[in-house]
């Protein structure tokens, strides 16, 4: 599933309500293209593995760009997005399906520190970036 408009850059897992320790489905929360909450603009690509006969639809991985009004307002500034962090690379993960989402979670929850690329505060319990404002 894909949301927008919360101006963060997060992801929630869900599960089944019958047995919840199985994971079943992923929210992808889109950052806000606007400068909303006194954030950057920023927009995600995702890569989905679909187009062809037998396509799994799988969310593969997401590429989060942003751009830096402080650079851009500057005299001679211009607006320019720079790639933030791709998923696959920044959680070391093969793709972003529900049970891949659910073990980084576990990870993240066992106490260790995961830090992305350009991100100066780990993501907190339910797989919200904490900050995104770089």
């Amino acid at each position: 599933m894909f949301f927008g408009h919360t101006h963060g850059d997060s992801w929630q897992i869900l599960y089944d309500p019958e047995d919840y320790v199985r994971p079943v489905a992923a929210a992808f929360i889109s950052p806000s293209a606007t400068t909303g909450s006194h954030r950057n603009p920023s927009f995600r690509v995702y890569t989905v593995d679909g187009g062809y006969s037998g396509a799994t639809w799988t969310v593969m991985d997401a590429q989060t760009y942003n751009m830096n009004m402080t650079t851009a307002n500057l005299e001679g500034g211009v607006p320019e997005y720079t790639l933030r962090y791709e998923a696959q690379d920044s959680y070391d993960l093969r793709s972003l399906t529900p049970a891949s989402l659910d073990l980084l979670f576990a990870c993240m929850n066992g106490g260790d520190a995961w830090n992305f690329p350009g991100s100066r505060e780990a993501p907190v319990g339910d797989g919200s970036v904490a900050n995104d404002r770089e």
